[in-house]
């Protein structure tokens, strides 16, 4: 199985047909056949939900996500990934480059699970010892 970062997820339901759009769909039906299960962290969830209350119609988009997030298996902050998250952290400290805590926790969940995390934020997650990560984004 395979996790999917929150920049997946927001791409795949956005309504206009451009090209990262496109791909965004592609990706996520190509992860599911190929999966069958995919799943989500429970940091992507809160992200999402960030989103929904800054937009302008919460009401609508909270009934979007949550039928959507009904076909993932969302994965809760254990208290191994926490010591994860505390190396990941550390390390990206230390040496000047830290990513976020939000990206940094989503990386120890996945870590911990001993899976991927489809992203197109390579750039974040590739300062990371120990997440293979994969952009959904290239061909």
């Amino acid at each position: 199985m395979v996790f999917v970062d929150t920049d997946l997820v927001i791409n795949f339901l956005r309504r206009r047909p451009k090209p990262v759009v496109i791909k965004a769909q592609a990706a996520m039906k190509a992860l599911f056949d190929q999966y069958g299960e995919v799943k989500v962290t429970l940091f992507t969830v809160g992200e999402l939900y960030e989103g929904i209350f800054l937009s302008k119609n919460p009401a609508r988009n909270i009934r979007i996500i949550e039928d959507f997030l009904g076909k993932f298996t969302t994965v809760n902050f254990s208290r191994a990934a926490a010591i994860e998250y505390g190396r990941i952290s550390a390390e990206l400290q230390k040496a000047g480059t830290p990513i976020g805590n939000i990206d940094e926790l989503i990386a120890s969940i996945v870590i911990d699970a001993k899976d991927a995390l489809y992203t197109r934020n390579i750039d974040h997650f590739e300062k990371i010892a120990g997440l293979k990560s994969i952009n959904w984004d290239v061909p």
